[in-house]
């Protein structure tokens, strides 16, 4: 078993953890206006998974196949329609956003059809796998990288618009989970200049984004002992 390989598995782990528990938030909510921010951490989660399945699958059986690639495409495709279902929620609570719904989504749709049409092998050195990136999906990228900028700002800034102090601290850890995968696409970005230094880069943006999606998720659905240790603190200022 690669090295690498050992550091993936505890993130499947906790992202088919944070998947199964927002499919189950999603059954149990009576509201649906909560539904689709379910729906999106279902696709994320999913969607992390997947690619992390597939890259391990390489390394370990190597990339003869077709059915890595293609689930590696799909992956890239409920990632991309998670950021739309992000932006539904985000509209919510900021009215002016909900002009650029449409936008996102027609952005879904054509750099879903770029990550599909464009082939983008996988290619498996040493000790780590190689992803291959045409410039499209490159844009593509780029402009995913640019929502979850417009995420966390707009979180950020409605936490300094919350007058209770509970939801101020849910809406700055929202805010600081969207500011991984940012962390994640340039620690991809590097891989693609330093190849050198793939294998810790690779490393790197797994855990930003397993870290992120804890941080993220528990922003939406903080446990019990956090919202007491939350309540107290907070009680005592």
């Amino acid at each position: 078993m690669h090295l690498i390989t050992m550091v993936f598995i505890p993130a499947v782990v906790i992202l088919a953890v944070i998947f199964v528990h927002a499919v189950l938030a999603y059954l149990s909510f009576p509201c649906n206006d909560r539904k689709h921010v379910m729906i999106a951490f279902g696709l994320m989660a999913a969607s992390a998974v997947s690619m992390l399945f597939v890259d391990i699958y390489t390394l370990e059986y190597g990339a003869a196949s077709d059915i890595p690639e293609l689930l590696w495409k799909f992956a890239n495709i409920m990632y991309m329609f998670g950021i739309f279902f992000f932006f539904c929620f985000l509209s919510d609570f900021v009215e002016s956003v909900k002009r650029y719904i449409m936008f996102v989504l027609m952005y879904a749709f054509a750099a879903s059809g770029v990550t599909f049409f464009e082939k983008q092998p996988l290619y498996v050195s040493d000790f780590d796998i190689i992803h291959t990136y045409t410039p499209l999906a490159g844009v593509a990228n780029l402009g995913t990288s640019m929502f979850w900028l417009v995420i966390a700002y707009w979180f950020y800034r409605f936490s300094r618009e919350v007058p209770e102090s509970l939801a101020r601290k849910r809406m700055l850890l929202i805010s600081a989970g969207s500011a991984f995968p940012l962390l994640m696409y340039a620690a991809n970005l590097f891989r693609t200049f330093y190849p050198e230094y793939n294998l810790p880069l690779h490393i790197a943006a797994v855990i930003f984004v397993t870290v992120g999606s804890v941080v993220f998720y528990v922003g939406f659905t903080p446990p019990d002992l956090l919202k007491k240790y939350w309540t107290e603190t907070t009680a005592e200022e």
